[in-house]
């Protein structure tokens, strides 16, 4: 997979027109995993994900901190899905 980065992440006056980025993974699991925050996570979440190398987690780290600039991140496995909006915080 290339870095986050590589994608289109919009500009400050059109962050909208960023890319929207959908990741196949073997499996999502809420309750445990990296800390996540943010508008629309009450309080915190945790989802633990196989299939993904750490260098992603890394990458959606600095996404992060790009805002309101960014990509957004949705998680596909073969029984569920999780959305990772550039406003979510993610942490080990």
């Amino acid at each position: 997979m290339p870095p986050l980065e590589a994608f289109d992440a919009g500009t400050d006056e059109y962050p909208d027109r960023s890319a929207t980025v959908i990741v196949q993974v073997a499996a999502l699991a809420a309750g445990a995993g990296k800390r996540l925050t943010g508008p629309g996570i009450a309080g915190e979440g945790r989802l633990s994900v196989d299939g993904l190398p750490e260098r992603f987690w890394t990458g959606l780290r600095e996404n992060h901190t790009r805002f309101p600039r960014g990509v957004d991140v949705i998680l596909a496995s073969p029984a569920s899905v999780a959305a990772l909006p550039r406003t979510t915080l993610v942490e080990n």
